[in-house]
């Protein structure tokens, strides 16, 4: 296992890749590139044309470590089959001597891991690793322009390149010569680009190994690996990213340790990489309470390199070293961990436990110990084999490398200086649990992505997602900087930038900042703009057709669609089970041929009810075959009707046909009856009796296959006219291509394709009525034609839709992407019928229905149909079943229904959006009425009235309550919240009680409309806006609104009371007196808490709103009981209450004096 870390860590250099196009480029790229490559960096043979080398230099140099795959072919030698490998940076090498032997010496440690390791393996241990110097992964994929395998190189696991799909090239080879160096190596390659936007060339080179031992096999044996190593220099034109260099010091400490380290394994575990961006300063490992099987061990590798370890590596006595001295024994060190990696007399590591272990035991026991111990069994057996040999290196190349290794002297202050504090410990630890301090997610400290893991090598993995480093905190409003600055509309953007949220507004318009674009788009504006845009999103065409039938399906749909309640009181729209397509055919008049008519009856035609007026006692054999018979008479009328059309417009654009050829087009539409007329025009009665028996048995297309034949071998088809043979063709069940005979000159016949010019739905006609048997079942005509269009599309038309079929384009909003070929959905729902395992998700894409890829009106039916009221097919998103709960279903009527599908709540969403957009709001409520969940139901609609409320008259009122039953409360809060937005704040307070939302209520009242009352001084205003919110429950009612009701009560009652019991001519009564002092001791209380009522201090009118109340509430209490309230000088009020206020204090006491005395 530590070979794998130690094999890791020799390549952990960071690349900085960047593009020199031009001399300009070129000589900027030296302030972004960590190390630049010269172009003398790539060296191929003089002697040869295949390799040609580039004049400018690569971007960077990889090392592929890997193996070379071969399979055992029929002539008893190996082919290559691919390879797999990881890619490393070794760009910052390339000026050192140790650059012409890295992979020398890699392969040395590469060719130490046993044969149980897999190259697969070792780039999931690397990835645990998070080195960056791991550029990508090279593997094989299937020729995308060809037939065969392709090599590839893959940057999009690489963290630079996330979120990058293009991170990749797919080469062919330009050139081949075997390795100059050994016949055991791989050969050099030139590889050019054929797919991807990685680089435009990529060599291979300095190969090691690579080649089978044996040149002979036997054919049958299994697939074998050969490990290999080689570099890649790889030039780049197109992407660029950048990445931070590290010191080469870091690279050297751990080639260091490559070369003293002899590798023993006694185990091999698998590993999962782990992807993450964390930094390093905000990971915290955690070691797992339980490691999974096949994880890496409990206790982790350790590598420490302390002051005394880089001393030892670069000794300033002298940079040379002898061959012995690479297994010397080092200078004891300090005491470390438990868990450390310790470095032996015999040039092992070993776990620093296992040495206290032996050190621990008497002198005896060590002394005899010593003899037979492990490490002394594998220091003799090292011993016997020098270690340039152990790892194939040649003796001589190994004094070049340690001079590399090994710095001078003059160099080793410079690079312990600026590596001491990053390199003085490198710890590698394996865990399985890697919590964040500063977690980007929205809860929790968990990591943003999970585990990625590579099914195959053909596979990709998927880019994560790029998201930015910088850490985003919540600001409170008190906190932010646009607080008091709301009205600077100088600078919109601030002015309004914390009320936006992401959200539509009425009819799909939307107010943002910058430019609206797609993701792939580059705008020329910002979003640090100070101009609002407002944008119209048109979701919907506003063609008048288009919103007719709209209406006229949804008014169908809805008389057969009772609304009821679910057990959360939430209305919601159950599609009647008795719905079908027939029903919805109807609607539409039987002489219209639109797209939409024809699909409803196609939808008839396969999946309504047939009644076969069968008895009872007929078996379920024959039961079964007479409806395969009968849904395939209804398919075939069905297509008849729909290909009519095309027939008659082709024979009026070419009136100057012949007969055969009138009675061929009137065939490929199934007009049997015209064709044989037109036959009979042409006075061909042999021919028009043939027609007649059009659709034969087998026997009927064997005899004409037979006559075909003699045609042909005896090249009379020459001489006989094409229309004729085009109909025994099409007779004989032919719908492909029509051999001609092979003669020469006049006997020359070409061959005839049947199907040539006609669209779709004749082609899958002429596999229906003539190709297949008449018992034959639609699955099987279904896969005819499939075959047919996507073997030769150049002879069978591919089932497009309507719309790209015209010869002049549809005029369209949209520019729709090149490669968007959805099909047809006649073909799609064609094929729904045919496979089983079709799902609603697989036809109900918006471009087989029209132009518009946002139009969701009839694939919204289709749902409807297929899966809430036929039970045929549903999304493949749906959740299991689960029980019925809705409260007015009764016991007979309840069943086990569906799970949830997210796919049917978007679709009914993104209908209602365009219902909306077309002013078709009752509608468009009555399609929210179809989402599933309770409470995205609930929401979805009250957004929709919010958004519509300018458009909610009393009739469409009454239509939304009454024929949907829509609670009239959530009509009442969308007007209330427009109303309030239009600055009518007494209508919104009364929408909202009318509504029932009295908290919604109350607040208006409070800060709205109680101030102005106060100021106006209108006691009675006052009473009637809390006296009907009081009962009610209501958030903060007895610190709020109840204040106001307290404030009334006071000023109209305290009076009265005076006049009662301070009356010195009359007898106080007691209830009042009580009355009087309770109402005397709550001013105080009254008073403390009015500014927390109006608490706006920007606002006037609460300011002077509370003035007001003070003041009176002072009044009437100094009247009584002056002396109750305390100081009044830090009250809100004018200088002349607070005057008067203490001229009765003052008054008051000097009569309690008085009476004292």
């Amino acid at each position: 296992m530590l070979v794998l870390s130690l094999l890791s860590l020799v390549l952990a250099a960071p690349v900085t890749l960047a593009v020199p196009s031009s001399s300009s480029a070129r000589a900027s790229s030296a302030q972004i590139l960590g190390c630049r490559v010269p172009a003398s960096t790539l060296q191929v043979p003089s002697n040869q044309t295949q390799l040609v080398a580039p004049t400018t230099p690569p971007t960077f140099v990889a090392l592929g470590v890997g193996v070379q795959n071969y399979t055992c072919s029929n002539t008893s030698t190996y082919t290559n089959v691919g390879a797999v490998a990881d890619l490393f940076d070794i760009s910052c090498l390339h000026s050192t001597s140790l650059f012409p032997f890295i992979q020398d010496i890699v392969y040395g440690a590469w060719s130490q891991v046993p044969s149980s390791v897999t190259a697969a393996e070792l780039i999931d241990f690397v990835r645990t690793l998070g080195t960056s110097s791991v550029l990508g992964q090279h593997y094989f994929v299937p020729n995308p322009t060809g037939s065969g395998l392709s090599p590839k190189f893959d940057f999009t696991s690489n963290p630079e390149f996330r979120g990058n799909p293009e991170a990749y090239i797919i080469a062919a080879r330009g050139g081949d010569i075997p390795s100059p160096t050994s016949k055991e190596n791989i050969d050099w390659l030139e590889l050019n680009n054929i797919q991807g936007k990685l680089a435009q060339q990529v060599f291979r080179v300095e190969t090691k190994a690579g080649q089978p031992s044996n040149a002979s096999c036997t054919p049958g044996s299994p697939l074998i690996s050969v490990k290999y190593t080689a570099k890649y220099p790889e030039f780049i034109e197109e992407l660029k990213f950048r990445r931070p260099v590290v010191s080469p010091h870091y690279i050297h400490i751990f080639f260091k340790s490559i070369v003293l380290y002899r590798p023993n394994f006694q185990e091999m575990a698998r590993f999962t990489a782990y992807a993450s961006d964390t930094s390093e300063e905000e990971e915290e490992y955690q070691e797992p309470a339980k490691p999974p099987p096949h994880s890496i061990p409990s206790k982790p590798i350790i590598v420490e390199t302390d002051q005394d370890d880089e001393a030892e590596m670069s000794d300033a006595s002298s940079s040379r070293m002898a061959e012995d001295e690479l297994t010397s024994h080092p200078p004891r060190r300090k005491p470390r961990d438990k868990r450390a990696l310790v470095e032996e007399e015999d040039g092992e590591f070993y776990d620093a436990h296992e040495l206290e272990e032996v050190e621990d035991g008497s002198e005896e026991s060590s002394s005899s110990s010593s003899e037979t111990s492990p490490r002394n069994e594998r220091r003799a057996k090292s011993e016997s084999i020098p270690w340039p040999q152990q790892v194939g290196v040649d003796s001589n190349r190994m004094h070049v490398m340690q001079a590399s290794l090994f710095r001078m002297p003059e160099e080793e202050e410079a690079l312990k200086a600026a590596s001491m504090e990053k390199f003085g410990r490198v710890t590698l630890t394996k865990t399985k649990t890697i919590n964040r301090k500063h977690s980007r997610d929205s809860e929790g400290d968990g990591l943003r992505s999970g585990a990625q893991e590579r099914a195959s090598f053909a596979h990709d993995i998927e880019p994560i997602p790029y998201r930015p480093s910088r850490k985003y905190a919540r600001v409170d409003s008190l906190a932010s900087a646009v607080t008091g600055n709301e009205g600077a509309m100088v600078d919109a953007g601030l002015a309004l930038g914390r009320s936006f949220r992401v959200g539509w507004g009425p009819s799909a318009t939307l107010i943002h900042l910058g430019t609206m674009c797609a993701p792939s788009s580059n705008p020329k504006t910002t979003a640090n703009s100070s101009i609002l845009t407002k944008a119209l999103v048109p979701f919907a065409v506003s063609d008048t057709d288009a919103a007719s039938i709209s209406s006229n399906l949804l008014q169908h749909h809805l008389s057969t669609s009772p609304i009821l309640t679910d057990s959360d009181g939430i209305p919601f729209a159950s599609p009647a089970t008795n719905l079908n397509f027939a029903s919805f055919a109807s609607v539409f008049p039987p002489s219209d041929r639109s797209f939409e008519a024809l699909l409803f009856r196609l939808g008839h035609a396969l999946f309504d009810d047939i009644d076969l007026h069968l008895q009872s006692t007929i078996s379920i054999d024959v039961r079964n075959r007479i409806y395969a018979v009968r849904r395939k008479t209804a398919l075939s009328s069905w297509l008849e009707e729909a290909v009519a059309p095309a027939v008659e417009e082709e024979l009026k654009s070419n009136l100057s046909a012949g007969s055969v050829a009138t009675a061929f087009s009137r065939l490929t539409g199934h007009q049997v009856e015209k064709a044989c007329e037109a036959a009979m025009d042409g006075r061909n009665v042999k021919l028009a009796t043939l027609i007649s028996q059009a659709g034969g048995d087998y026997e009927f297309q064997e005899d004409l296959r037979s006559q075909l034949q003699i045609w042909r071998e005896e090249r009379i088809d020459a001489h006989i006219d094409e229309d004729i043979r085009k109909v025994y063709a099409l007779l004989a069940g032919i719908v492909d291509v029509l051999e001609g005979s092979s003669g020469t000159g006049i006997e020359q016949c070409p061959h005839v394709s049947l199907a040539q010019g006609l669209d779709w739905k004749r082609v899958f006609g002429l596999h229906l009525w003539f190709a297949q048997p008449m018992d034959a079942p639609i699955a099987d005509v279904f896969d005819a034609y499939e075959q047919h269009w996507r073997n030769a599309p150049e002879r069978a038309a591919p089932p497009v839709p309507w719309y790209s079929e015209k010869h002049e384009p549809v005029e369209s909003i949209w520019r729709l992407p090149t490669d968007a070929n959805p099909p047809d959905a006649l073909y799609s729902l064609i094929r729904l019928y045919a496979d089983p395992a079709c799902s609603l998700s697989h036809i109900c894409s918006p471009l087989s229905f029209g132009p518009s890829p946002i139009d969701y009106s009839i694939p919204w039916h289709l749902y409807i149909l297929l899966s809430r009221c036929m039970r045929v097919r549903d999304f493949a998103d749906r959740d299991g079943p689960r029980g019925n709960s809705d409260s007015e279903l009764s016991d007979e009527e309840e069943e086990t229904i569906e799970g949830h599908s997210p796919s049917a709540d978007l679709l009914a969403s993104s209908y209602a959006l365009q219902l909306e957009q077309m002013d078709l709001i009752q509608q468009a409520v009555f399609v929210l009425l179809h989402i599933e969940g309770s409470t995205g139901r609930e929401k979805a609609i009250k957004d929709l009235l919010a958004r519509s409320a300018p458009k909610l008259d009393d009739w469409m009122t009454r239509g939304i309550a009454g024929s949907l039953k829509i609670p009239l409360s959530w009509i009442n809060e969308a007007k209330a919240i427009y109303a309030l937005d239009n600055g009518n704040v007494y209508e919104a307070y009364q929408l909202y009680l009318q509504a029932g939302l009295y908290n919604a209520a109350h607040e208006l009242a409070v800060l709205e409309l109680a101030p102005e009352a106060v100021v106006r001084d209108d006691l009675e205003l006052l009473q009637a806006l809390f006296g009907r919110i009081a009962g009610h429950s209501v958030d903060g009612w007895h610190v709020r609104g109840k204040a106001f009701l307290d404030y009334v009560n006071i000023r109209t009652r305290m009076p009265e009371l005076r006049t009662h019991v301070l009356d010195p001519e009359t007898v106080p009564d007691a209830s009042q007196a009580d009355e009087l002092e309770e109402l005397t001791k709550s001013i105080p209380k009254l008073i403390h808490i009015l500014p927390n009522v109006l608490r706006d201090r920007s606002n006037p009118r609460h300011n002077v709103a509370l003035s007001d109340m003070i003041s009176e509430l002072t009044r009437e209490l100094d009247s009584v009981q002056p002396l109750a309230l305390g100081q009044v000088k830090s009250m809100p009020v004018e200088e002349a209450t607070k005057l008067r206020h203490i001229h009765y204090a003052v008054y008051a006491r000097f009569l309690k004096s008085i009476q004292v005395t």
